[in-house]
């Protein structure tokens, strides 16, 4: 059976230890315990060591792979040079995560997007099917899939959906 994987790349503006971003951390980890106990979630990636000293290029992320971002990234890769906020997680279904995207404190962090993140020209996010489970690499090539070629089966987005096998659908059509 597939499970729906989703990534979400965003440049920050300030550095994720700066003063500017307090806030974005604090409200991550609100985020990440909504998502934790959503229905339809399945997992989220989360490094396997949590030492301070050390960027998510740095940690060790399990089966989820090593951390990489698209070509686009603008930032470091040390601790005190990342201006990147990312999010990769599996789902069963597509109303599951739109329900959490679109709901509570999910939505609250969307609202203030611009307070945390740039402005990019770049694919902010994708979705696709899958039966493996999602790495950081792949994730990455699903969002420069998206920069180069058009939204399809292989990397879309709510405002283009497309079911388990590749048909193209409403969010009213998606199954629960």
């Amino acid at each position: 059976m597939k499970r729906l994987a989703v990534v979400n790349f965003a440049q920050t503006v300030d550095h994720l230890n700066s003063e500017a971003m307090r806030s974005f951390l604090v409200t991550t980890q609100a985020v990440n315990r909504q998502a934790e106990g959503a229905e339809g979630h399945i997992a989220s990636a989360i490094p396997c060591d949590t030492r301070e000293d050390l960027s998510f290029f740095d940690r060790d992320w399990g089966k989820w792979g090593k951390f990489v971002v698209p070509h686009y990234y603008e930032g470091g890769c040390d601790v005190n040079d990342v201006y990147e906020a990312s999010a990769l997680s599996l789902w069963t279904d597509i109303k599951s995560l739109h329900s959490y995207v679109y709901t509570h404190m999910h939505l609250r962090a969307i609202r203030r997007k611009k307070n945390w993140f740039a402005s990019m020209p770049h694919p902010n996010y994708a979705m696709w099917w899958t039966e493996d489970w999602p790495t950081w690499e792949e994730a990455t090539r699903r969002l420069v899939y998206q920069e180069e070629h058009d939204l399809s089966p292989y990397s879309f987005t709510f405002r283009h959906l497309f079911d388990q096998n590749g048909r193209k659908i409403k969010l009213t059509e998606a199954a629960v």
